[in-house]
Formats: C-alpha cells, structure tokens, sequence
C-alpha cells in the first residue's frame, strides 16, 4: 500500500499469512494512476492481480478464497 493501511487490511495479510509492504504517499504517484490507501495485490510474476481503491479486506479475502489460494511465505 501506499499510504497508512487501517488495521483491518493488516489483520487481513496477517490471517492471510500475506506479506504488507507499506510505502509513504508521495503526492506525484497519483499522475502514475496509483491511489494513496488503496490495495494492491502483486502476484510473484510481477503482475497485478487485484486493485481495490477502497482496501476493503473483504475483496482481499474473496481474491483468495475463491481461487483456494495461500501464501507460501511470509515475512
């Protein structure tokens, strides 16, 4: 995330066993189409699998429930 993320999305990665990297909101990455506080999801290959503007971790949940996924590692 860009931005501070509310404890719910990092309970979530927790639960999860999913990795949160966190980077400080710089107002120019908006013209680079990116949204401060919002969720991004990277797969392993570099690509994004999920965007939601709202870091709702109900989405984040879903993404991986749906597709029987689980992190492999954590740190």
């Amino acid at each position: 995330m860009y931005g501070e993320p509310p404890a719910s999305v990092r309970e979530t990665c927790v639960e999860l066993r999913l990795p949160l990297h966190v980077f400080a909101w710089q107002p120019r990455m908006r013209q680079t189409g990116l949204k401060s506080t919002a969720l991004y999801l990277i797969r392993p290959d570099g690509h994004i699998a999920l965007a939601d503007p709202h870091a709702d971790p109900k989405r984040l949940r879903q993404y991986f429930y749906e597709r029987r996924l689980v992190a492999t590692r954590f740190n």
